[in-house]
């Protein structure tokens, strides 16, 4: 992955906001892997995400559905890998991209094929504090595109 932005958030809200940046600059045809440990922030970027597309409901992270759809500007079709253990292409995962949406899908380090067909890839990880979050977002992530840099959120 090249990384374009490291960005440290400080809080869950901050964490929506980098969200709602991306999601707000999707045009559709996205898929968007999500890396990093349990608890590091994956479900909390796709909410923003989610509210960029105009998504207003809950969202809820798929562990047990493999995959959730919200209806929005775009469709937000939401994948989480974590309880599987291969079987991925059999999934349709890769079919779901589509014009008319935006693919999420958590946990994708599971999936090492996976990478070759993201268009954009985070890693998410635990800052110093208990709050904070590292994101480092790399090329063609939508709302990051060529911006190299180094930030915190204010």
């Amino acid at each position: 992955m090249t990384e374009v932005s490291n960005i440290l958030s400080r809080s869950e809200e901050e964490t929506l906001d980098i969200g709602m940046r991306i999601g707000k600059s999707c045009t559709g045809g996205e898929c968007i892997s999500l890396v990093g440990p349990l608890g590091s922030g994956k479900s909390v970027l796709t909410r923003g995400i989610a509210r960029g597309l105009g998504i207003t409901g809950t969202v809820r992270s798929p562990s047990f559905n493999l995959m959730r759809e919200y209806a929005g500007r775009l469709t937000l079709k939401h994948w989480d890998l974590y309880r599987l253990e291969g079987g991925y292409r059999e999934l349709g995962l890769l079919e779901s991209v589509d014009g008319e949406s935006v693919v999420v899908i958590e946990w994708a380090e599971r999936w090492n094929e996976l990478e070759s067909f993201s268009t954009g890839i985070i890693k998410l990880d635990y800052g110093e504090e208990e709050t904070h979050r590292s994101i480092r977002i790399g090329r063609n992530v939508p709302g990051f595109d060529g911006e190299k840099n180094n930030v915190a959120c204010d």
